[in-house]
């Protein structure tokens, strides 16, 4: 578990941790229904969701701009994840976390995916009402002269 708390530190600097939290609570409706979630898997794929999107941002100078990689964060992640070896519930947890949104279009088909899937919603929905942007949108609107963002 250490070199996934290394790997979210470094790389997913995005909505992984209000996702880590939302995914803990669906996890509690686990005695709700006796419902058997493994949460390995969960807690790997809430953690990890987001690490495709390293691919998809570079700094230049002290703004971001996109790296005009045409593939889906999504895609990237699972792919990356694939040839890492890591197990393929977690894999399809990472793919399908944007459902049909996705370019490969992957819907959750696993209680784990289900769960990261919707707190993943929640989240961007919630961020998006209270700040109007994603935080994606938010590092690539224009700074001021020597802003750092």
């Amino acid at each position: 578990m250490t070199k996934l708390l290394f790997v979210r530190k470094c790389f997913c600097r995005g909505n992984s941790e209000p996702t880590e939290k939302f995914m803990c609570f669906f996890a509690m409706l686990e005695k709700k229904y006796d419902a058997k979630i493994n949460k390995d898997h969960l807690i790997a794929g809430a953690l990890l969701h987001d690490i495709g999107k390293v691919f998809l941002l570079r700094k230049s100078g002290n703004r971001w701009e996109h790296t005009e990689v045409m593939l889906d964060h999504a895609d990237l992640g699972a792919a990356m994840l694939f040839a890492k070896g890591f197990p393929e519930e977690v894999i399809h947890i990472v793919a399908a976390h944007g459902g049909d949104q996705g370019q490969a279009g992957a819907n959750p088909r696993t209680l784990e995916a289900t769960i990261v899937f919707y707190a993943d919603v929640i989240d961007a929905t919630v961020e998006s009402n209270i700040h109007g942007a994603s935080k994606i949108q938010f590092l690539l609107m224009p700074s001021e002269e020597g802003e750092e963002k």
